[in-house]
């Protein structure tokens, strides 16, 4: 741990009830300044049966927010608490980071049924941002000894599906750019009237689709809820996204927003001229009939009840079948979505923390079936070549073993 990083201060936070008393409680709180004069970070819950409804905002005037809640009525649950989060490094950009960060991990969280805040505003460079992680850390920790359920430890929200597919991740300057292309692109199509346009969003595996594919479903949803849908091809994610969009609100019901992509052809109630819809690998979509798919090219099928239709694709995954996207189909698909100046090209790796080289050798093997000169003494990746399969699989048991010995630890 750094000098900086041991000088960095806990965080004061308020736990009150969300009422115009439990405002005036939080004059008595020690350093009561960070609370009531500085901007803040503040949670307001409720729990019922097990179950939590919370809502993650930010203000400049904790006073001033507060009271524009109560004026919304009965938007939440009688006997609400809230906590309300100060730290001395607090500004407006880091405080919008940390709710970020806050909508990130109780995405996560299994005991919440509903979890809300008033906009999508992620953030990208300001100072002092690389101090939001541990602050975020630090705060998160001193909430867990108020509200265990509310707060688990941050490895088990990590894990979970939901945080992993959350619209709240960081974004990397490439899909931060990428995002704020795609949603200009889209405001321009709806302003001009445009009709049936493809956006095409490239990328090889690990390079970040998912996270921005999520993130833009939420920020379009926001904005156009009513004609924003999710196609999603394998059910466990179906699954997942349904959970995230009920759980933030994008929709009242399962499959109302999210589902397969046969689903939205052949449902008759989806054809409306203002819709945008967002297609997870889409390298994945049929190009002929199959079980309840009667059409010839589902993507095109979409594109037809869609004024925008976003497509996520991994070229590299397109399968060699006469069931799925064809090379020559692809390319037309490019073709078009290029002219158009819409195509997104998604080119960093996210997924491996390695170096260039290692990163180079493994594409070469995957992509070209080449075998080049092995990376060596790669300080961030651990590659290693076995003679014996059933010897990495004991060595993979071991790393297993160790890293959960590690949780059982922390």
């Amino acid at each position: 741990m750094s000098k900086r990083e041991k000088s960095i201060s806990t965080p004061i936070i308020g736990n009150v009830p969300f009422s115009e008393d439990g405002i005036k409680q939080l004059e008595k709180i020690d350093n009561k300044k960070l609370l009531l004069e500085y901007p803040t970070v503040y949670i307001i819950y409720s729990e019922r049966n097990g179950m939590y409804q919370v809502y993650v905002g930010e203000t400049n005037n904790i006073k001033q927010r507060t009271k524009e809640h109560f004026r919304e009525g009965n938007r939440y649950a009688k006997g609400s608490n809230m906590f309300v989060i100060g730290h001395e490094h607090f500004n407006k950009s880091l405080t919008l980071d940390i709710e970020n960060k806050f909508m990130l991990y109780l995405t996560g969280n299994k005991f919440i049924k509903k979890l809300s805040n008033k906009r999508d505003n992620p953030q990208y460079r300001y100072f002092p941002y690389e101090e939001m992680n541990q602050i975020f850390s630090k705060s998160w920790k001193k909430l867990r000894k108020n509200e265990q359920s509310l707060f688990p430890i941050e490895k088990v929200i990590e894990d979970n599906a939901l945080f992993k597919a959350s619209p709240f991740h960081k974004l990397t300057m490439e899909q931060f750019e990428a995002r704020d292309k795609i949603i200009n692109r889209v405001k321009e199509v709806l302003n001009k009237g445009n009709k049936h346009q493809l956006i095409l969003v490239e990328g090889a595996a690990g390079s970040g689709k998912t996270v921005l594919l999520s993130s833009l479903f939420y920020a379009l949803s926001e904005e156009n809820n009513e004609n924003t849908y999710m196609l999603v091809n394998h059910d466990e994610q179906v699954k997942v996204y349904n959970n995230i969009a009920k759980k933030l609100g994008l929709q009242k019901r399962l499959n109302e927003k999210v589902m397969k992509p046969t689903s939205f052809i052949i449902n008759d109630k989806f054809v409306d001229e203002d819709n945008i819809v967002l297609v997870d690998e889409a390298h994945l979509l049929w190009t002929q009939g199959k079980q309840s798919y009667q059409g010839q090219n589902q993507l095109q099928d979409i594109i037809k009840k869609s004024r925008i239709t976003i497509a996520v694709f991994d070229p590299q995954q397109v399968l060699r079948t006469q069931q799925y996207v064809e090379d020559d189909d692809l390319k037309k698909i490019e073709e078009n979505a290029k002219n158009n100046g819409n195509l997104i090209e998604l080119k960093k790796q996210l997924r491996m923390n390695a170096s260039q080289e290692t990163i180079n050798w493994i594409k070469t093997i995957v992509y070209q079936q080449e075998i080049i000169l092995f990376p060596e003494n790669d300080a961030k990746y651990d590659l290693k070549i076995f003679d014996d399969p059933r010897e990495m699989y004991e060595q993979l048991k071991i790393k297993i073993k160790i890293k959960n010995q590690d949780f059982q630890e922390f």
